[in-house]
C-alpha cells in the first residue's frame, strides 16, 4: 500500500516547523526554520523616514509618502521564503498534499506568494498560531483532521 506524504507547515513571523505525516506513522519533524528578523520592531527596521513637504508659508509639514509598515514588509519577505520551500518540495515530489497552520495575516501572505500548482496541493489551512508550542502539542491539535479525506 502506497501512503501519501503530507507536509504540515506550522509558521509564525519568527520561525517555522515542517512536519511530515504518513498514515499509520503519524507526524515527524522534518525541518525547523528561524526568521530572526521577525523579532524586530518597526523602529528597528525602518531607519529611513519618508521625505517631508513644506508649504510655501512654512506652516504645513507632512510626509510625501505614507510609511510602509516595516513589519509587514518583513512578513512578506518571510512568506516568500516559505512559499519557495513549498514550491521546491512540490517540484522534488517531497509531498503530495500540505496543511498550512499559521495566523491569518501570515497565511494570507504565504498564499499570495504560492504559484497555482503548489496552491492546488493545499489540503487544509488552520488559522492558528501554534508555533510556540511543542511538537507533541502541535500533533495533538492537528490529529483530529487525520486521516484527510481525498479531494
Amino acid at each position: 500500500m502506497n501512503t501519501e506524504m503530507i507536509w504540515i507547515l506550522v509558521a509564525s513571523r519568527t520561525g517555522a516547523r515542517i512536519y511530515s505525516y504518513k498514515t499509520g506513522k503519524g507526524m515527524k519533524p522534518l525541518n525547523h526554520l528561524e526568521f530572526p528578523e521577525g523579532h524586530l520592531r518597526n523602529q528597528d527596521v525602518d531607519s529611513e523616514k519618508p521625505g517631508q513637504v513644506h508649504d510655501s508659508h512654512g506652516f504645513a509639514n507632512r510626509n510625501m509618502a505614507p510609511e510602509v509598515d516595516a513589519k509587514m514588509h518583513l512578513a512578506g519577505k518571510w512568506a516568500k521564503q516559505l512559499a519557495e520551500i513549498l514550491h521546491r518540495g512540490r517540484l522534488n515530489k517531497d509531498y503530495s498534499r500540505m496543511i498550512l497552520v499559521m495566523e491569518p495575516k501570515l497565511l494570507g501572505l504565504v498564499r499570495e506568494k504560492l504559484d497555482s500548482p503548489t496552491t492546488s496541493l493545499i489540503a487544509l489551512t488552520v488559522e492558528k498560531d501554534l508555533a510556540g508550542i511543542s511538537d507533541r502539542e502541535v500533533e495533538r491539535h492537528l490529529m483530529p483532521v487525520f486521516p484527510l479525506k481525498n479531494k
